[in-house]
């Protein structure tokens, strides 16, 4: 693993014994719990009287452990000093550790209804921006800037949610639950229902502590029937005349859910989604072009609306046919036109990229064909999301470009993007724990599961206005994490989502159950693999009745791959599977999301 790797590292410095050990970023890519592990060895290591040198861009971790402290930015020293000095710093604080020094003023532009405090303020976004005239003959243009506040939210926005405490955490969550669940016991049919079945009434919430006595909400429950027993005015909290927005999911499994929003619920969607990518470290400095399908799913339209609340400069690329040379292009700072290289506009020229996870092995096809080395580009940040994406795919991009890309999490149930993001920690989720109340349970005790233990992960919104949720088993998997996240967010931190609980489970013979993301980081680990693959459970040849996972993996087909992935699965599952190497370019490449398993026909 990335931990054994980085101990082992370190152990064969320390077989020179030296005086002084230099440490560049042994933090970089690892799982929270074994950061803290590895800083523990650091401070040991400075306790036997070595000197260490440690380069770290985990401020946090590192000052704590310190004894003197460096800031440096292009090779300068900026500051120094104890940890203490530079833990003091403002600007350390701001722009390194993301806490705020004192209570901050609320923005104008941000406004709510009077009664409510400062840190509901905060949680909300901005209020409805439909202009009403005040009297005949007035310029609508005018009365337009005069009543539309910017849809770009000012940074102490995102600085005021950032910087929660936990007791100011858990006081919004308190006040906000009692609130949604009174909004949804009159407004919605749906869970007026569901809450008299188990006995609560109108005012049986009255804190967080009430909580598990909410029950829990599925996804076949909110699905539409094709007999139309069950539509979408069934859950709906609001009119139809309050809804401006609807997105569907793909409805692949059944009838697509509806996920409908009114105008606040849009300006909190775009508001919250914002807040994630400001957690993810995107700043407005940062020109970022977004490599996402737009329709009628909620991923294009959700991280569209984010940028520009976030006011970052943003470039919207819609997945299709050339995607891949346009984003060269934007990265790279040329364009090929009649066989000569054209420099494009600099503001065209991004340092940021947002993208699904199945993106990045592509962008790396194409350096290969054209001859491109990764320090040519332009890029300085990265996150994914859409689709679960193993640690071995970020890891091998991590070495080949210096950059971890930061994961992104959402779900249409939910808004669509702009649940949770990845700190500088890496290695977890944090998510907005003023708009969402997140459990992770045991799926079968139903249980809150222990530090380090995998659960589902399971939420309620506090402020959705057309469709609110309480204790939606989302069915993705999650670890349950320390309440404490080394960078001192507050909102909630949880492990990354690997895949669901159930469908992305592979069944085959002997109940051997085989997680796909858990196989990819078996695949991607071996030596001359390429990144795309194909998987498939398939009858045997010679043992009738029986079924074997069947594996097609790009690589050289010369070497012993077959035989090596072959092994290590045997190894893992006490299964034998089929392997085949194939040449680069033989599987299919989607342009969307990445199609890793097929039906035996398919294969």
């Amino acid at each position: 693993s990335g931990g054994e790797q980085q101990m082992l590292a370190i152990a064969r410095g320390l077989m020179a014994r030296p005086r002084l050990l230099l440490l560049d970023e042994p933090s970089l890519g690892l799982a929270p719990l074994l950061i803290q592990e590895v800083l523990r060895i650091v401070e040991l290591l400075r306790d036997t009287g070595r000197s260490v040198l440690l380069v770290e861009q985990n401020a946090s971790g590192a000052l704590q452990i310190a004894d003197r402290a460096y800031l440096m930015e292009v090779g300068r020293i900026l500051l120094e000093g104890t940890p203490q000095d530079l833990l003091s710093n403002e600007r350390i604080r701001r722009a390194y550790l993301g806490q705020r020094i004192t209570p901050l003023r609320q923005p104008q532009k941000v406004k709510a209804p009077p009664q409510r405090d400062r840190a509901e303020k905060a949680s909300s976004a901005p209020p409805s921006r439909r202009a009403r005239p005040t009297g005949k003959g007035e310029d609508p243009m005018r009365m337009l800037s005069e009543t539309l506040p910017s849809v770009t939210l000012p940074d102490e926005y995102f600085e005021q949610r950032a910087g929660y405490t936990h007791d100011e955490m858990e006081a919004i969550q308190d006040r906000a639950l009692p609130q949604a669940f009174a909004y949804a016991y009159e407004r919605s049919p749906f869970y007026r229902a569901k809450f008299s079945a188990v006995g609560l009434e109108a005012g049986s919430v009255r804190g967080l502590h009430d909580l598990a006595r909410l029950p829990f909400t599925t996804s076949d429950e909110i699905r539409p029937s094709p007999s139309h027993t069950r539509t979408s005015g069934d859950l709906l909290a609001a009119s139809q005349s309050d809804v401006c927005l609807v997105h569907t999911s793909s409805g692949t499994t059944g009838s697509p859910k509806i996920f409908a929003y009114t105008g606040q619920d849009v300006a909190r969607w775009a508001a919250n989604t914002a807040t994630v990518f400001w957690i993810i470290g995107f700043r407005k400095s940062d020109i970022l072009l977004g490599v996402m399908p737009f329709g009628e799913f909620t991923g294009g339209g959700g991280l569209y609306l984010g940028m520009l609340a976030l006011g970052v400069t943003y470039l919207p690329i819609s997945l299709g046919p050339g995607v891949t040379d346009k984003v060269l292009a934007h990265l790279v700072g040329r364009v090929k036109i009649n066989h000569h290289q054209v420099l494009i506009d600099p503001l065209l020229r991004a340092n940021a990229l947002l993208c699904l996870g199945s993106f990045l092995p592509r962008l790396e096809e194409m350096l290969d064909e054209q001859d491109i080395q990764p320090d040519e580009l332009s890029l300085t940040k990265i996150t994914c999301g859409a689709e679960p994406s193993s640690d071995a795919v970020r890891m091998r991009f991590a070495e080949r470009f210096g950059l971890w890309p930061r994961d992104n999490y959402g779900l249409g149930e939910f808004y669509g993007p702009g649940v949770a993001g990845e700190c500088e920690v890496g290695g977890g989720l944090h998510v907005l724990s003023d708009a969402f109340v997140a459990e992770v349970l045991d799926p079968e005790s139903d249980e809150p599961t222990p530090e380090g233990a995998m659960g589902e992960l399971v939420l309620t919104s506090l402020h959705k206005e057309a469709i609110p949720l309480f204790r939606y088993r989302t069915g993705d998997r999650v670890m349950a994490l320390p309440s404490n996240c080394p960078c001192g967010s507050a909102h909630k931190w949880i492990g990354r989502v690997p895949g669901r609980i159930r469908t992305d489970d592979i069944m085959i013979p002997g109940g051997v159950v085989v997680n796909r993301t858990y196989l990819e980081d078996i695949l991607l680990q071996v030596d001359g693999t390429g990144a795309e693959y194909a998987l498939a459970v398939a009858d045997h040849p010679t043992r009738k009745g029986l079924q074997r996972l069947c594996i097609a993996i790009e690589g050289d087909s010369q070497s012993e791959l077959a035989e090596v992935i072959a092994h290590r699965i045997r190894v893992e599952y006490n299964h034998s599977p089929l392997v085949t190497v194939v040449p680069h370019g033989s599987i299919p490449r989607s342009p969307g999301k990445a199609k890793r398993i097929y039906a035996q026909e398919e294969y």
